[in-house]
């Protein structure tokens, strides 16, 4: 704001480089354009070295930068930092400053060393921009009003565990294959964690960014726990720890296949195999409801009953995306906004609906064969697909809120793993 007020809107760029300078710390934030919202993409705190050229060099090449020192310009400054702070991995005591040069010298010292049309020197007062920003991004956050100047309160890094055999299936900017993860767009201060079902060995540290990987050899039991974090310092912590530290009861409704199989947690112990692998089909005929094997029985005289291959389905989003299988006994449809209709026969008469609807039955009788088993309604619901794309999970969440049940939490992951939410 204060840019544009002093230097007008073209001004403001897709990449941008910030410098504040204050005391004995520069502060450097980098802000680009991404996906049409700024995010603070790159930061960190720098003790000032005698030479300046130095300290602006563990910023990496400079474009576009701008340049702040309250001291220098105006009455306002920053708090003082904290002595004991890391940032990304400087810390103070590493490189003390022996620069005592007023804040003006600094400013002056900077644009010295970079390229006089790469520097900008921010001469207004930001910090009187500061309650007029405040309220612009709340009302941005309530959706009651654009802050076109918005910056995300997002984080720097990529962090994430990952199994190591899965580590050469990693795409670029997929991070589906990951246990657990703190990305970049993650608003700060953000933890994550998870207890995973399954004995772990050869874990993987990737961070920052996932350029970097460090191997973790201890092996890990079944219900061992993950953790992340980083802090409004943005400082890094991790943990792993075989603690079974969850202690409720939960079901894993795994989905392979077009099959279906149901573990469960009991007293911190996974159950396997409590319903397994079960068709993900379902028919209506003679007056009931069939689900699974029963609904397949019924394939060589009444097919047109019977409703299979659900999950393979709600994968597809687009109607011209779906391959049609021959021995299907129902027909498929879309309506005017392309979204896939099932049609079949019914002990009612012909019926459509979508694959989600449908698969609500299923999900529920499932569900309820869960509860018969605890005597009561779990806490804890988790799908399991390491299949897993957007739509799917989008057709998923909406069967299970037509499934009407009251389940406190509800999860969609692609490994045995229950988030464990503050």
């Amino acid at each position: 704001m204060a840019i544009v007020e002093e230097y007008g809107e073209e001004k403001v760029d897709d990449d941008m480089d910030f410098i504040f300078c204050e005391n004995e710390y520069l502060q450097y934030f980098k802000i680009e354009l991404l996906e049409n919202k700024y995010n603070i993409t790159w930061a960190s705190v720098l003790p000032i070295h005698k030479e300046i050229e130095s300290t602006l060099t563990l910023m990496g090449p400079l474009s576009n930068a701008f340049i702040h020192c309250p001291s220098a310009s105006t009455e306002t400054s920053f708090n003082k930092m904290d002595d004991n702070l890391i940032t990304f991995g400087l810390e103070k005591a590493l490189t003390e400053s022996s620069n005592k040069s007023s804040p003006k010298l600094i400013e002056q010292s900077i644009i010295d060393c970079l390229s006089p049309k790469n520097v900008t020197v921010i001469n207004k007062d930001i910090q009187s921009y500061l309650k007029k920003s405040i309220v612009l991004k709340a009302l941005h956050l309530l959706e009651e009003k654009s802050f076109k100047y918005n910056i995300e309160n997002n984080g720097f890094k990529n962090y994430a565990i990952i199994p190591r055999k899965e580590l050469k299936k990693i795409k670029p900017q997929n991070f589906d294959k990951f246990l657990i993860k703190i990305l970049v767009s993650d608003i700060v201060p953000v933890k994550k964690t998870f207890v995973h079902y399954k004995k772990m060995e050869q874990l993987m540290l990737a961070g920052p960014n996932h350029m970097d990987f460090s191997l973790c050899t201890k092996k890990f039991d079944a219900g061992a726990t993950l953790h992340l974090s980083v802090d409004k310092h943005f400082l890094f912590d991790y943990y792993i720890k075989n603690d079974n530290a969850f202690t409720k009861k939960a079901a894993f409704i795994c989905l392979k296949n077009d099959l279906i199989s149901v573990d469960l947690v009991r007293k911190g112990r996974l159950e396997k195999n409590v319903i397994h692998q079960i068709p993900a089909a379902i028919s209506f005929f003679g007056g009931n409801i069939q689900i699974g094997e029963d609904a397949i029985e019924l394939f060589e005289d009444y097919n047109a009953y019977i409703i299979s291959d659900l999950i393979k389905i709600m994968m597809v989003e687009n109607f011209e995306d779906l391959l049609i299988e021959s021995d299907w006994g129902f027909l498929v449809s879309k309506n005017d906004n392309n979204e896939i209709f099932l049609e079949f026969e019914t002990f009612r008469g012909r019926r459509k609906a979508t694959p989600a609807f449908l698969f609500a039955f299923i999900l529920k009788w499932i569900i309820k064969n869960v509860e018969n088993n605890f005597g009561k309604m779990p806490d804890t619901i988790v799908i399991v697909l390491k299949e897993l794309n957007d739509n799917l999970k989008k057709q998923l969440m909406i069967a299970f809120q037509n499934t009407k049940l009251e389940i406190p939490d509800f999860q969609i992951q692609h490994y045995k793993i229950i988030e464990i939410k503050e």
